[in-house]
């Protein structure tokens, strides 16, 4: 469903490549007034269960993880959420027919006028 609302947008669920990244999406979702803070991004395990695939399918970089302590959890938990609150700081997984807020992301144009 997240997926799907952000290709209509013209973007995708949001592919972090980077800890400069990560934590620029933390410090926005932190700015955000709420209790709900736990956002989807584009990566999955729907595909083959510990295999987590970014949107455009490129596999999780090793280097570039961000998952909470004890995470992944659950083998019925197969999309990624980014999480900032009192319970999560980091990415966790989670089932994906819970709905949540998303995080889209576009690729910028360039106009050369």
């Amino acid at each position: 469903m997240s997926r799907g609302k952000c290709v209509k947008m013209g973007g995708h669920l949001v592919i972090i490549e980077s800890a400069e990244e990560q934590a620029f999406l933390k410090n926005e979702i932190n700015i955000k007034e709420g209790n709900d803070k736990s956002y989807w991004i584009g990566l999955t395990d729907q595909v083959e269960e510990g295999q987590f695939l970014w949107v455009d399918n490129r596999p999780l970089d090793p280097k570039n993880r961000f998952w909470d302590n004890g995470q992944p959890d659950k083998e019925s938990e197969d999309c990624v959420q980014l999480g900032v609150d009192d319970k999560w700081d980091n990415w966790h997984d989670f089932s994906c027919e819970v709905e949540r807020k998303r995080i889209c992301e576009k690729t910028a144009e360039l106009l050369l006028i």
